[in-house]
This record gives C-alpha cells, sequence and structure tokens, in this order.
C-alpha cells in the first residue's frame, strides 16, 4: 500500500461505523466481523505522512473503541457517585433481624408448628449444623489458614467467611430456641444466640472495616506509621471483643450438649 496514501474523516468514519457494528446486523459471524473490521481500521490508519485528515481519524478511532465494550456494542460509561437513596430504618440489618425474630418467637408461642418428633430432628440437625461449625473455624480451620497464609490474605478471606459463619450460628441457635426438646431451661442456647447476634451485627463488621483501612495503609507509599499503629490497636479491641463472644458460644455449645445427653434414655 502507498505510505503516502490520503486517507479523509470519511473513510475513518466508515471503518468506525463498521468497528460499532454488532455482527447479527451486518450478518457475519464473529471471526469474518473482526477481519473485516481490521482492514478497514488498517487501511484508515496505515498512512505515516503528516496529513490532518489521517490524524484526525486515527483520534476518532481511538475515541471511539474506548466506548466499545468486548462485543462491539456502545458501553454505558456510569461514573456518577453518591447514593441513590438514604437508607431507611426498615433497611438495617439489625432492625430486620430483630422484627424477623419477634414475629418467629410469637409465632412459636401461640402455635404448634411441628410435631415432636420434627421438633427433636430439627433441633439435632440445626445443633450439629452450628456446633461442628463452630468447632472446625474455632479451633482447626481458622488456626490453619492463620499459620498457612499471608497475613493480608488470611484476612481478606476471613472478612468473607465470618460474616458467612455468624450468620449460620445466629440462625441455628435461633432454631434451637424454637424447638426445644427437653424441660430444662434453653439458656445456654439464648447466651449462644445473643453471643453470634453480636458478632454478627455489629462486632465483625467494624473490625473487617477497620482492618481494611490499615490494608490500604499498610500498600500505600509513603506508609503513615502512627495511623496503621492506631488502626491496629483498634483492631485488636475488636478482635478480641468478637473471639470471646465466640469463645463464650462455643462453651454454650459444650453446655447445651451436656444438656441433651442428659435427656437422652438408654
Amino acid at each position: 500500500m502507498n505510505a503516502n496514501l490520503h486517507v479523509s474523516p470519511a473513510l475513518a468514519r466508515v471503518g468506525v461505523r463498521c468497528l460499532h457494528t454488532p455482527a447479527p446486523v451486518v450478518g457475519l459471524g464473529a471471526p469474518r466481523l473482526v477481519r473485516a473490521r481490521s482492514r478497514v481500521i488498517s487501511r484508515s490508519t496505515s498512512s505515516v505522512g503528516a496529513s490532518g485528515d489521517v490524524g484526525e481519524a486515527r483520534e476518532l478511532i481511538a475515541n471511539m473503541e474506548e466506548k466499545t465494550d468486548s462485543n462491539g456494542a456502545q458501553a454505558v460509561v456510569d461514573d456518577v457517585e453518591g447514593e441513590i437513596v438514604k437508607p431507611s430504618l426498615a433497611n438495617n440489618p439489625v432492625v430486620r433481624s430483630l422484627a424477623l425474630a419477634v414475629v418467629i418467637l410469637a409465632a412459636g408461642r401461640s402455635t404448634t408448628l411441628l410435631s415432636q418428633k420434627w421438633a427433636i430432628f430439627t433441633h439435632v440437625i440445626a445443633f450439629g449444623a452450628w456446633f461442628g461449625a463452630s468447632l472446625w473455624v474455632s479451633l482447626i480451620g481458622g488456626l490453619t489458614m492463620f499459620k498457612n497464609m499471608p497475613r493480608q490474605m488470611f484476612g481478606r478471606v476471613q472478612a468473607k467467611l465470618f460474616p458467612k459463619y455468624f450468620f449460620l450460628a445466629s440462625t441455628m441457635t435461633g432454631v434451637m430456641l424454637l424447638t426445644p426438646i427437653t424441660a430444662a431451661k434453653p439458656y445456654a442456647v439464648i447466651i449462644a444466640l445473643i453471643s453470634s447476634l453480636v458478632n454478627w451485627l455489629l462486632v465483625e463488621p467494624r473490625a473487617t472495616k477497620v482492618m481494611f483501612e490499615r490494608y490500604e495503609l499498610e500498600n500505600t507509599k509513603p506508609r503513615d506509621e502512627k495511623k496503621i499503629k492506631e488502626l491496629y490497636k483498634q483492631f485488636s479491641m475488636y478482635h478480641g471483643a468478637s473471639s470471646i463472644f465466640n469463645l463464650t458460644a462455643l462453651l454454650a455449645g459444650f453446655g447445651h450438649a451436656w444438656t441433651l445427653a442428659a435427656a437422652v434414655v438408654v
């Protein structure tokens, strides 16, 4: 091809239109469409001359390519910042959880939803799921990851696991409270439920927020050591509180296991 070929903006716009035409419209398969676009773009931009038209063509194609997604469709740029709407009280997770608990407790006290056998089955399954997960997370899984993973990677994994773990603990202990199978007062279950709810809704979100703030500062140059030290103290406080609540729930689980064992007739 002639190195001094003059390319007009009109030809460049033809190339751009071809670039942005979806394959189903022009009746070409994806590979053929890509080759067709490449030929037009190459023809529109191969000139090495000093023509202003060529520079304009190149700039036009580059600008349009930036606004096109991988399928050749016009990309939608959503860079508007700010909240859609201020969250209402009804969207608060604490309020939702409390409302759900009140409704379930009221329904459970006023009606007999399950037969005795189904209540026992549900209670045992809920206890096994919660207590087994608690033993694994507290004594095996968490310690193993802590000793064998980089610190920040370990923290990021735990930030994904802990909300699910505390949600499971809160849900299962709530189910246990609604399906009593012994005459003993369920004090241990109540303690475990309260400890799990506090961890799930209050302590863990704050600890995770502080942890990620600290990670961001640690990965920024230059490091603000004073601020990092302050965040370290805050995280240690929240982490210590979370560990105490989790240990309390775990010990309550052992107490409830003893109650269940005492109720078994051999």
